[in-house]
């Protein structure tokens, strides 16, 4: 990571959004990773929870930025799916997901 960071100039290093772009660019990490870092995140001893607060914040924008979630509608919509897709037996995410509906709660359980 140091040696991805050293190929930036010095000026952009400053930049916590140029770095951060840099660092998610190479590592490429997925909107499902994005939520797995949020949702299991924890407070180090050593850390602040001002750091922790930080650390939460950019997870959850990355996360919800990956789904191009852009009112608070689609962030209802992207929260409620998550929590759906832990809660329904396994079966019926395949059925859903084998019949061409994704788990978005306004139309997964529509009628055909």
């Amino acid at each position: 990571m140091v040696q991805l960071i050293s190929r930036v100039h010095e000026e952009e290093t400053e930049d916590y959004e140029q770095v951060k772009h840099v660092l998610l660019k190479r590592y490429k990490l997925s909107a499902e990773m994005l939520r797995q870092m949020f949702t299991k995140h924890s407070k180090n001893a050593d850390r602040t929870w001002k750091d922790f607060v930080y650390e939460l914040r950019t997870y959850f924008q990355e996360w919800i930025k990956g789904f191009e979630v852009e009112n608070f509608e689609q962030l209802c919509d992207l929260t409620i799916t998550d929590q759906m897709k832990r809660r329904v037996p396994t079966e019926v995410k395949e059925h859903l997901l084998t019949n061409g509906r994704n788990l978005n709660p306004r139309n997964c359980f529509r009628k055909n």
